[in-house]
C-alpha cells in the first residue's frame, strides 16, 4: 500500500478569511488537547499500560480503575473520541486525502464506540447503563 500510495491533492475546502482560519486552527488544537486531557481524567498511566507495568515490577496486584463520572465524562461518555473527531475535521484546508482519512477514522471511531459501549455495559452493569441514558456518547445533548 505504501509503495503504490498516490496523494489525493484535490482541495475539498479552503478557508481563506484569516479570522476564520485562526478559529479553525484553534478548534483543531482544542480537539487534540481535549483528547490528551481526557486520557488523564480516566487515568492516563492505566490507559497506556504504564500503571500495570509499574505494579508488576513492584510485585503488587493490579486492580482496574473504578467507574467514575469526572469532569468531561459528566457531559460525554467518549471525550477522547470527541477530541479526535474535532482534531481531524477542524481544518482550514481539507484535501481529498485528508477527507478520506477523516471519513475512515470517523467510521472506525463509530464502530469502536459501539463495541466499547457493549463491553462497558457488560463490565459495569446497571451503573453504566444508567450513565448511557443520562449522558450523550459524544455530545451532551445527543
Amino acid at each position: 500500500m505504501i509503495w503504490l500510495w498516490q496523494p489525493l491533492d484535490r482541495m475539498i475546502w479552503t478557508v481563506a478569511d484569516p479570522l476564520a482560519r485562526a478559529a479553525m486552527w484553534g478548534l483543531f488544537a482544542f480537539g487534540w488537547l481535549y483528547l490528551v486531557a481526557a486520557t488523564y481524567v480516566t487515568d492516563h498511566y492505566d490507559l497506556f499500560g504504564l500503571r500495570q507495568a509499574w505494579l508488576h515490577l513492584r510485585g503488587r496486584q493490579y486492580r482496574p480503575v473504578p467507574f467514575v463520572r469526572k469532569w468531561m465524562y459528566r457531559y460525554s461518555r467518549h471525550p477522547m473520541m470527541l477530541g479526535i473527531l474535532i482534531g481531524i475535521w477542524a481544518t482550514p484546508e481539507m484535501s481529498a486525502g485528508h477527507l478520506a482519512l477523516a471519513l475512515g477514522l470517523t467510521g472506525y471511531i463509530a464502530l469502536g464506540v459501539m463495541l466499547e459501549e457493549r463491553e462497558l455495559a457488560g463490565h459495569f452493569g446497571e451503573p453504566y447503563r444508567r450513565y448511557r441514558r443520562e449522558v450523550g456518547a459524544l455530545l451532551p445533548w445527543v
